[in-house]
C-alpha cells in the first residue's frame, strides 16, 4: 500500500468515525449504526428539500461527502418535530418491532394520504448482529455483506443517492406538511403498541399521479 494510500485509509477511518461506529460486530453496534444512518438520511432529506433553515443543522463529512445532520434541539419547533419523531422510531427499533418507517411531504392538511413526496426506510432484524436498513424506497410525483469495507461503500452509495435524487426534483410548493407514518412487524408487536410521539392511523398514503419508484 502506498502512502497516499494508506493517509486515504485513515482520513476515510478518522471522518467515518465521526459519524458510525468504526465496526458493526455486535447487536449493539449495529443498533447504534441503523440509528445513525437513519439519522442522517431523514437530515439530509429535510436539508436537501430546504424543509428547515441552516440553523437547524450541523455540518459532517463522510470520506469527502459533505452531509447535514439535524441538531437535536434548534430554534426550528418543525426540525425540533422530527427529532423527536425519529426518537419514537428508535424505540421501535429497539425492540425490533419497525419493519418500514415512511417519511411523508404533502401539501393539502386536510388530505395527507395525497403524498408529493415519500421516502421509505425498511428494517430487518438478524439473530448475530441486530438491526439492519435493508431497504430505501423514494417516491417523488415529480420526477452476508463483505464488513467493514462493504459496510463503509454500501452507505456511502445509499446517502449519495439520496442526495441525488432531492436535487434533481423540481422545489416543492412555498408551504408543505410532513408526516411519519410507522409499521411493524405484527409477529412480535403487541397490538397496542405506538412509540413516544405516534398514535394508530389507518389510512394508506396515495399519489394524485404516477410516481418515480426508486430501490436502493
Amino acid at each position: 500500500m502506498s502512502v497516499s494510500q494508506m493517509v486515504r485509509e485513515v482520513q476515510t477511518t478518522t471522518t467515518w468515525g465521526k459519524i458510525f461506529p468504526a465496526e458493526q460486530k455486535t447487536e449493539a453496534q449495529s443498533l447504534l449504526f441503523v440509528k445513525k444512518l437513519l439519522s442522517v438520511g431523514i437530515s439530509n432529506i429535510t436539508y436537501l428539500r430546504t424543509l428547515f433553515p441552516e440553523s437547524s443543522y450541523d455540518d459532517r463529512n463522510l470520506d469527502g461527502l459533505q452531509l447535514k445532520m439535524l441538531l437535536e434541539k434548534s430554534a426550528s419547533l418543525s426540525s425540533n418535530m422530527v427529532v423527536s419523531w425519529l426518537k419514537g422510531c428508535f424505540e421501535a427499533i429497539e425492540k425490533q418491532y419497525l419493519r418500514q418507517l415512511t417519511f411523508i411531504i404533502y401539501a393539502d392538511p386536510d388530505n395527507p394520504e395525497l403524498a408529493l413526496e415519500t421516502y421509505t426506510f425498511k428494517f430487518q432484524y438478524t439473530m448475530e448482529a441486530g438491526p439492519i436498513i435493508s431497504e430505501l424506497e423514494a417516491n417523488s410525483e415529480m420526477c452476508k455483506k463483505e464488513r467493514k469495507f462493504a459496510v463503509k461503500k454500501s452507505t456511502e452509495k445509499m446517502l449519495r443517492t439520496i442526495l441525488l435524487l432531492t436535487q434533481t426534483l423540481k422545489p416543492l410548493p412555498r408551504k408543505v406538511h410532513l408526516a411519519m407514518k410507522l409499521g411493524y412487524y405484527d409477529n412480535v408487536t403487541p397490538p397496542d403498541y405506538e412509540p413516544p410521539g405516534f398514535m394508530e392511523g389507518g389510512r394508506g398514503t396515495l399519489f394524485d399521479s404516477i410516481p418515480v419508484h426508486i430501490k436502493v
